[in-house]
């Protein structure tokens, strides 16, 4: 094939290769040899024949496989510019906008991580048995891993092109979603702690521990996509992981009764321990979601709603756990008024109990029976809650934690 070896001869004058030193075409539509990269010239040997000579904007030209074996079109371009030495460089590029790939890349300016902690703490021992301890506990982070969409469309972009197949819109055409993970997010965490402990002369001890605290963050997780990849800072909200207050009790206590005696009922009922732990806490924050792409950026899933009142209510119920009625789908080609993580889920209230006891045959064995209950008081704890908007089932509740669970072991040591 001639065009391998840059001659054009046979082309319409008009489509001659433009000399870009002269901005005239080549004498005679042939590219002198002089004027090929080796590099390129080994690349273009292995292009496929094309199959007419349509020239795409100057020089270039597009070769459709005749039995493709999908629906995809694979256009190769070849593009001459002048390289350091003033010699032809040849661009290769191989782009199907149909299904394009999807994948992942790394910022090559990616930094290192800093995370820096700091904390001042007061401890007074009110009693010979009783210690308060209470303490400031704050963290601040930065170039923290967060995931991008490098080839994100602009806002509006699907509405100001309709009709137009949404890969070949995108930034780096021949590619769909690209992935990238760059170090770009921060945090900060401040908090007041509180500890409480109490131990009896008898036998027993209680611990209580307090958490009141906000976590502030661009990103929650080093997966997590923002709604806006070209504005990652929308997303400065609540972290996923935020509790504002989290109470812990924990306790052994030997029951009172039967402890000396050596009757049969005082052995088998009486030198009991309970132990418990229960936990009291906020719920986690959770993002409200619209279905669809109504911002015309390519890809679903993430974009928010949205708002025009309060969704508190006064008195909640499963089937309507927040006010539904003020959230709305964005205008088509717009991001939604809504920031992250704007709801709650509810909150856990959780009484995990155990009973132990030990039977001594001899001095070197020893039964011990302990039976475990967790969630001992049956209470129903709602977990998640539906908020996507649009869905039927929005503002639902729509997941539990696990009800009271039973478990006994037994363990004989010799």
């Amino acid at each position: 094939m001639a065009e391998r070896n840059g001659d054009f001869s046979s082309w319409a004058q008009s489509k001659w290769p433009v000399d870009p030193l002269t901005g005239k075409a080549f004498p005679g539509g042939i590219i002198p040899s002089t004027r090929f990269s080796r590099n390129a010239k080994r690349l273009i040997d292995n292009y496929p024949k094309p199959t007419f000579d349509t020239v795409v904007g100057g020089g270039n030209y597009r070769y459709t496989p005749p039995n493709p074996l999908s629906a995809d079109q694979y256009i190769y371009k070849v593009d001459y510019n002048i390289n350091k030495s003033h010699q032809l460089a040849v661009h290769y590029t191989h782009d199907y906008y149909t299904s394009p790939q999807n994948i992942r890349s790394f910022d090559i300016g990616m930094k290192v991580p800093v995370v820096q902690n700091w904390s001042f703490g007061v401890q007074r021992k009110i009693t010979r048995d009783t210690m308060l301890d209470v303490a400031y506990v704050g963290s601040n982070a930065y170039h923290q891993t967060q995931n991008i969409r490098l080839n994100q469309l602009k806002a509006g972009t699907l509405q100001a092109n309709p009709g137009i197949n949404t890969n070949a819109l995108r930034p780096y055409r021949g590619y769909a979603d690209i992935n990238q993970y760059v170090t770009a997010a921060n945090f900060n965490y401040h908090s007041m702690q509180v500890l409480f402990k109490r131990s009896f002369t008898s036998a027993g001890l209680v611990n209580a521990s307090y958490t009141w605290s906000k976590t502030l963050t661009d990103s929650s997780g080093w997966n997590d996509i923002p709604m806006d990849s070209y504005n990652s800072h929308l997303d400065r909200a609540l972290a996923n992981y935020d509790r504002t207050h989290v109470l812990v009790v924990s306790y052994i206590y030997p029951l009172p009764f039967w402890r000396q005696s050596k009757e049969w009922c005082a052995k088998a009922f009486g030198g009991w321990q309970i132990s418990g732990v229960t936990t009291m806490q906020s719920g986690l924050p959770t993002d409200v979601t619209v279905n669809g792409d109504p911002a015309g950026i390519g890809t679903t899933g993430g974009q928010r709603p949205n708002v025009s009142g309060s969704w508190d209510l006064d008195n909640r119920t499963t089937q309507k756990w927040f006010e539904t009625s003020v959230f709305s789908v964005p205008t088509a080609g717009t991001w939604g008024k809504l920031g992250k993580n704007a709801l709650r889920r509810p909150g856990a209230n959780n009484w995990d109990l155990s009973l132990q006891k030990f039977f001594s045959f001899t001095e070197q064995m020893r039964l011990s029976v302990r039976l475990e209950m967790y969630n001992a008081p049956n209470h129903i704890n709602y977990w998640s809650v539906a908020t996507t908007v649009g869905n039927s089932n929005f503002g639902q509740v729509a997941g539990f934690l696990d009800m009271r669970i039973l478990q006994m072991a037994l363990r004989l040591q010799f």
